[in-house]
């Protein structure tokens, strides 16, 4: 093994050992070092580390399998718990850098661009350009290398200028199989990544992508002309990708269809049309979906009101991790709509939804602590609840705490404090804050 692979040895195994990068600070100094020893003995260091033919096989099938499955999950946090067993399953097969196993490299390709890991992107990209692939074989490589390049800043321009060679000659051809290099010219145009930023270009590109079939450009472009990004802003025209992303099976487009729809945005508002759509994408696996539909039924919002059915929708979508599901569906145990009244059912989806960030359930978390359901009250902990929330943006929180200081309730009396929190919250238009400061003579 040459020196050069060999440290590239090194390298591979903090990117897949999962050592700890190395910080700024300096050790202490040491002392002079032996002399080096020579180039074969320091390559001796490294045989052992590398994998005997089977364990390549093996880790390839091992890899193979688990990445069979990671389409097929919904859940983020899942695909993320599959993607790093996947990267560690590999490791063995990507630990010799002068392995030339096609398979293997083009499979870490895929996890870098998944991953978005930019040293495994790297290495990937040096390898699989020294193994010289057969580019015409293999139609998805040149959009997945011009994704390894947009990953590392220092090849942006790299691959803009090869994305966009490779698109032109395979649309030349008559192709468009290699429709990724469009998107990826589209995104770097847009972003200003590694070229001039230049939406109306990106557009152009996006434009080829979307009418060679694919579902991302058309919802690029819904994006960019309901944001006005270089075009006029047009939701009309925004619906009308949107709808095209939509029919090609995107679920992320039917939700954001059936959010058009349900806000009369680009299209005559429709509930009905709405639900429809977000049903489409909530059967896709769509948790925002499954979190509208539920909030549509509670509401009674293009469909008859059923709090059952709203339940049933929170819950699917609570399980997938959304955290204002979980919010909503400790209101409806707490209350008992759809749901037998459940003070502690309510108090554990608060607080999941709380530890993923959602500030409305922390602002609930303080009020069922404030008044004691579900627990014991406890002043102390509202405001313990309420600084969090407040310190995440919500502006009933602040009157809270505000209420609090000025009372001497879970916190010291202190009506400086008070007027403090009321302010904040007055600058967020909470009309009760508002009135606490009107009447003390106060603005804000």
């Amino acid at each position: 093994m040459s020196t050069h692979s060999s440290r590239l040895t090194c390298t591979l195994l903090l990117l897949l050992a999962g050592c700890p990068p190395l910080t700024a600070a300096q050790p202490p100094a040491a002392p002079p070092s032996p002399p080096a020893a020579p180039a074969a003995q320091q390559n001796d260091l490294f045989k052992d580390l590398i994998p005997t033919p089977q364990q390549v096989k093996l880790a390839l099938a091992t890899a193979r399998l688990r990445m069979k499955v990671y389409p097929e999950l919904k859940d983020p946090a899942a695909q993320k718990e599959v993607l790093a067993q996947a990267r560690q399953d590999l490791a063995p097969a990507l630990l010799d850098p002068e392995n030339e196993d096609w398979e293997a490299w083009r499979m870490a390709a895929g996890m870098a661009v998944l991953s978005k890991d930019k040293g495994l992107a790297a290495l990937a990209f040096e390898v699989i350009s020294r193994l010289k692939p057969d580019w015409d074989k293999d139609e998805k490589l040149s959009s997945v290398m011009t994704e390894l390049n947009l990953l590392d800043a220092t090849k942006n321009a790299q691959a803009v200028r090869s994305a966009r060679e490779a698109f032109r000659r395979s649309w030349a051809n008559g192709k468009v199989g290699k429709i990724g290099d469009a998107i990826g010219v589209g995104y770097a145009l847009s972003e200003g990544s590694g070229t001039p930023k230049d939406d109306a270009m990106a557009i152009e590109w996006y434009t080829k992508a979307a009418v060679a079939g694919n579902a991302r450009a058309m919802n690029k472009l819904g994006l960019m002309h309901e944001r006005g990004q270089g075009t006029p802003k047009d939701e009309a025209k925004a619906v009308e990708w949107y709808t095209k992303a939509a029919v090609a099976g995107d679920a992320g487009e039917m939700f954001y269809l059936g959010l058009m729809h349900a806000e009369g945005r680009g299209t005559p508002k429709d509930e009905a049309k709405a639900i429809e759509w977000y049903t489409k994408a909530a059967v896709a696996g769509n948790a925002s979906a499954m979190h509208n539909l539920g909030f549509m039924h509670a509401k009674g919002h293009g469909t008859p009101k059923d709090e059952a059915k709203a339940v049933e929708w929170y819950t699917k979508a609570a399980r997938l991790g959304y955290a204002s599901a979980m919010n909503n569906l400790g209101l409806m145990h707490a209350d008992g709509q759809g749901t037998p009244k459940d003070d502690a059912k309510a108090i554990e989806w608060l607080t999941k939804a709380a530890d993923a960030g959602n500030a409305t359930a922390m602002l609930n978390l303080g009020n069922m602590h404030a008044n004691g359901h579900g627990t014991p009250k406890d002043d102390a902990k509202a405001v313990e609840w309420w600084i969090k929330a407040a310190n995440a943006g919500s502006a009933g929180a602040m009157y809270s705490l505000g209420l609090m200081h000025a009372e001497g309730r879970g916190t010291p009396k202190d009506e400086a404090k008070a007027i403090e929190w009321w302010t904040k919250a007055a600058r967020l238009d909470h009309a009760d804050a508002q009135e606490e400061l009107r009447t003390r003579g106060l603005t804000w």
